[in-house]
């Protein structure tokens, strides 16, 4: 599967470039992460029967971020996170391994000055089989699978007339499992969006018109090709240079919701206030076939500060999740936009962002909820908070987030979805520069899954971690860490975990 996937990649890549320059400025960095463990409870056992274990962790790694000539720009990145079990409660005579690699490609190339270009992405990670059950990291073969989504976007876009602008897009990805163990109630996934927009920015008079199609088909069998088509059109009014309102209406129609397989109209409102170039809110809500539809985006930023939150209740899918809940808690990006009126240039701003991460310990992403596995389109609900902090020796990211994932074999209206899971989680990282080679980092997260059909079932993990790290030369540095988690659960057993770890980690750039 995952060659299949390559190739396929490699295939959509390579058949763009031809028509591209090669003026390359590329930043490349990669290197070595050796990781020794040893665990009371890897397995997370239930109590009075855990086994501890010890094992090495090697995780080659490599990020590539900048411009391939004038047409295209790259970004990617890859973690094997291979791990070789040396087992310490078998005397080290016997040994097993597991990989759980994740990464990352997302490419644009203009085919066409100004008007048509591609987008081409590719991603690996692992997730939670079963989210009422818990991990110790996510590396750990226990409960966890990797999936691979690769994807292509071709679109055009450019002025119809003047004032008024036009797009549309074809976004398809193909998502499936790689490896890992059996998700009984998944199999591969094709998933596309296409759309058509024509746009006149408000002055102070605008409008907007849309049409959206959605498909999501599956290797279940006997599950066909499920359609959720949207047309939508916008007015909206400048009150001032910084606040605009407007109001929609719409019709939406679907080939899988009884009631619904005409076309169903809805309307709705919206609005944008941006009072500076650092802050911007922006948001909508409707009356859709599906209940109250809504979006809802705040971002501020300062020199040292970044935030965004976000709330959102919409038609969703699961390739969808698999794109989009990566980056929910993405410090990458709060902390380039914190940087951007310092370092304008985007390349230079990167590298940057990079650095400030490798100094601080940041992590790239905080807690995210876990993807919940559905055949056919779900209602998903999320609310969202990240923020960073940082001074000349302290760092300190937040988030929180809450969601809730309806989902069935078919949507029907004026009744309960088969099913209805709640996610609540919270992260805490704070690091702090000892010395010019030295920094101390401490975690906190705690996560939670409910089933709303069924409040007694519930699962909550909270977990603390202590690293010490230090530079040993240019090129490599070491860290010394502790983690300590619990689990509670109705729906799978309790357990605890306790771990030492130590990492020596050396960059080849």
């Amino acid at each position: 599967m995952v060659r299949s996937a390559a190739g396929l990649l490699f295939g959509m890549t390579a058949a763009t470039l031809p028509a591209m320059g090669w003026a390359q400025r590329l930043d490349f960095n990669s290197g070595v992460r050796l990781s020794a463990v040893a665990s009371t409870n890897p397995d997370l056992a239930p109590r009075g029967q855990e086994q501890s274990d010890a094992w090495l962790v090697l995780s080659p790694f490599f990020s590539v971020t900048g411009r391939l000539g004038d047409k295209a720009t790259l970004s990617a990145s890859f973690d094997l996170g291979a791990s070789l079990r040396l087992s310490a409660r078998e005397g080290f005579e016997y040994s097993s391994s597991a990989i759980r690699p994740s990464g990352s490609l997302a490419t644009t190339f203009e085919v066409v000055d100004n008007f048509f270009y591609v987008d081409v992405r590719a991603g690996i990670q692992s997730t939670l089989n079963d989210p009422f059950a818990a991990t110790t990291d996510p590396i750990s073969p226990v409960n966890t699978t990797t999936s691979y989504q690769v994807g292509i976007t071709p679109y055009i876009r450019g002025t119809l007339v003047p004032g008024v602008e036009f797009e549309a897009r074809s976004a398809n990805s193909w998502t499936d499992r790689a490896w890992g163990e059996e998700t009984a109630n998944y199999r591969g996934q094709y998933a596309g969006t296409h759309s058509v927009r024509l746009d006149r920015a408000p002055r102070p008079l605008g409008w907007s018109l849309t049409y959206q199609q959605q498909t999501l088909s599956s290797r279940v069998e006997g599950q066909g090709l499920l359609r959720t088509e949207t047309a939508r059109a916008s007015l909206r009014y400048a009150l001032t240079g910084s606040v605009l309102v407007g109001a929609r209406v719409g019709a939406e129609r679907y080939n899988y919701l009884i009631g619904a397989r005409d076309w169903q109209t809805f309307y709705g409102l919206e609005a944008g206030w941006r009072p500076s170039e650092r802050t911007s809110f922006d948001g909508y809500w409707e009356d859709r076939v599906f209940g109250n539809s809504w979006q809802l985006t705040a971002t501020h930023r300062r020199p040292r500060f970044a935030l965004s939150a976000a709330s959102s209740r919409q038609i969703s899918n699961t390739p969808q999740q698999f794109l989009t809940f990566p980056g929910l808690a993405s410090l990458v990006s709060l902390i380039d936009a914190a940087f951007t009126t310092r370092i304008p240039d985007p390349i230079e701003r990167q590298r940057a962002v990079v650095d400030f991460l490798s100094r601080t310990r940041l992590p790239e992403e905080l807690l995210t909820p876990t993807i919940i596995y559905a055949e056919g389109f779900t209602i998903q609900e999320l609310n969202t908070a990240t923020m960073v902090v940082y001074g000349t020796r302290q760092s300190l990211a937040f988030t929180v987030n809450q969601g809730v994932t309806e989902y069935s074999s078919g949507l029907v209206p004026g009744r309960p979805f088969d099913n209805k899971t709640k996610q609540r989680g919270a992260e805490l990282v704070f690091n702090r520069q000892l010395a010019r080679d030295a920094s101390a980092t401490a975690s906190a997260s705690w996560r939670e899954t409910e089933n709303a059909r069924d409040a007694s079932q519930r699962t909550r993990q909270t977990q603390l971690r202590l690293e010490a790290s230090r530079a040993l030369t240019r090129r490599a540095d070491a860290t010394l860490g502790a983690r300590y988690q619990w689990i509670s659960s109705t729906v799978r057993n309790d357990a605890n975990e306790a771990a030492l770890y130590a990492t020596v980690s050396y960059r080849f750039d």
